[in-house]
């Protein structure tokens, strides 16, 4: 083959040359891909996955921003692509509108009908949530991957899985290489804060349909906690319905709003004569958490955004970032897009919160 190189014309080695070369890319992205996910389970895909279902809420965000598409995405949960349309994933993978969102019921319970339809050569799926969410797959030989819902390291861990996924490595490792090290200049700032310096607050995941405030070993007690604030609800565990008179014993300072609830605004809070007395609602500290590519509230690859965000939220005086750039800059990286001021404003939540203290530093 090499004196038959040797002996062709350069624009005739040179298209060998490409040939081959794709030729060996193309048997490189055929080669057998072993996974081993949160549980320990492996499963092992005969390539790079080209046709993914994602049922756990933030996986369809984060495996299309680590791919750079949304053309492996087959399927995801009905609450997944409502965020999508919310927010300014759509700008981002306009596409992404078309995919099928009937892959799972209620509890992530997946739709084996509609599962079958969207051929998906991996599921991504929780595995705490009990074997009733992943045998129903499992038995119809559907490879299926189990995540844990946590804090960061389970999201690098998501992460870290995705990129072997889909043959995407160095996306997956350079946004948690970004993660890191917001995550240590957070923790550098807001360690030496004094307990007695630190505000109280709530984090309600529900609030019209009853009030369920977030505990310890929470996603959002962990944001609070990076962000130099205390999480009076720490005593409880996960999330839990509260009444009034505990909210009123908590005091909180600062309260934030979960984006699960359509409609849901600080005007719920500051309106509710139930509230009057609550410091949070005195100083206008009530904030609806902003939505980029995703819901800022759930761990996903936006979370140091929200870290900076909430810093200057809890600690006006200490924090003075430009968030606005950083999250240009972050977008930029992540997913190779630029975006308006109209879409900061947007992801910010600038017309729902403008009213909250301090939000004018976050303004155009």
């Amino acid at each position: 083959m090499f004196r038959f190189m040797l002996s062709m014309s350069r624009p005739g080695y040179l298209k060998c040359f490409l040939a081959m070369a794709s030729w060996a890319a193309l048997a490189a992205s055929a080669q057998p891909v072993t996974l081993v996910d949160e549980n320990q389970r492996v499963t092992v895909l005969t390539r790079p996955a080209e046709r993914v279902v994602t049922i756990p809420l933030p996986v369809a965000a984060m495996l299309m921003t680590v791919d750079g598409s949304s053309r492996r995405l087959v399927g995801m949960n009905s609450v997944s692509k409502s965020a999508i349309k919310e927010g300014i994933l759509k700008k981002i993978f306009p596409a992404s509108l078309e995919i099928r969102s009937d892959v799972a019921g209620d509890g992530f319970m997946p739709n084996v009908e509609t599962l079958l339809e969207a051929r998906p050569d991996l599921v991504l799926q929780w595995g705490d949530r009990g074997q009733d969410v992943i045998e129903p797959m499992t038995r119809l030989g559907i490879p299926v991957a189990t995540l844990k819902y946590g804090s960061i390291e389970g999201v690098h861990a998501w992460l870290r899985l995705m990129g072997k996924a889909l043959g995407r490595d160095g996306n997956a490792d350079r946004i948690i290489r970004w993660s890191n090290a917001v995550l240590a200049d957070m923790r550098r700032r807001t360690n030496p804060i004094p307990e007695t310096e630190k505000p109280r607050v709530v984090y309600f995941l529900r609030f019209l349909s009853g009030m369920q405030v977030a505990g310890r070993s929470t996603n959002q007690d962990f944001d609070i906690h990076v962000a130099g604030g205390k999480n009076p609800a720490e005593g409880l565990s996960d999330f839990k319905l509260v009444n009034m008179e505990q909210i009123l014993s908590w005091d909180p300072e600062v309260i934030l709003l979960n984006n699960f609830e359509a409609g849901l605004t600080p005007r719920d809070i500051y309106s509710n004569p139930l509230f009057s007395s609550v410091s949070a609602v005195k100083h206008r500290r009530v904030y609806k958490m902003p939505l980029g590519g995703y819901r800022w509230d759930a761990p996903s690859h936006e979370s140091p955004l929200n870290w900076e965000w909430l810093a200057m939220i809890l600690h006006p005086q200490r924090f003075d970032l430009p968030l606005r750039d950083r999250i240009t800059e972050a977008y930029s990286m992540i997913y190779n897009y630029t975006p308006s001021a109209d879409d900061l404003d947007r992801v910010l939540r600038i017309d729902i919160n403008e009213q909250s203290a301090h939000y004018e530093r976050l303004k155009q």
